[in-house]
């Protein structure tokens, strides 16, 4: 059936303009809020009601970064540098990272998580440490 008025039927309030949805991300960011308390800030101060897939839109489209954002590592921040057009070597970006959160850079770190490789043989069963 088609919906001849163009309405979802969901009324999420008045849309705020580009510039203070991006100010509000951008604000909301800096306290370090939740998705959820950021989806509540929004529906309080701006009037605008929506839920978790469209704040992440909002926030891919105006590059807000969310709570989870110290969890990239070294190639996602060169890729977003690239998509800006600054070219940055990789060994750079680990180690300026190294040096603003070695923390974070220590959860990133999977240089032990294949200590035990495993090799098929026929007489120890199916896998032994080599």
């Amino acid at each position: 059936m088609v919906n001849k008025t163009g309405k979802n039927g969901v009324d999420n309030g008045i849309v705020p303009s580009d510039a203070v949805l991006a100010e509000a991300l951008c604000r909301y960011a800096r306290e370090k809020l939740t998705t959820q308390q950021r989806i509540e800030r929004l529906r309080v101060e701006l009037g605008y009601y929506i839920k978790r897939t469209k704040l992440q839109a909002l926030q891919r489209k105006f590059r807000t970064p969310s709570l989870n954002d110290h969890t990239k590592g070294p190639e996602t921040i060169v890729k977003l540098l690239a998509d800006e057009g600054n070219i940055v070597p990789r060994s750079l970006v680990r180690s300026i990272i190294h040096k603003i959160d070695p923390e974070g850079a220590a959860l990133r770190d999977h240089s032990g998580h294949l200590t035990g490789r495993m090799k098929k043989t026929r007489d120890s069963g199916p896998c032994v440490p080599v």
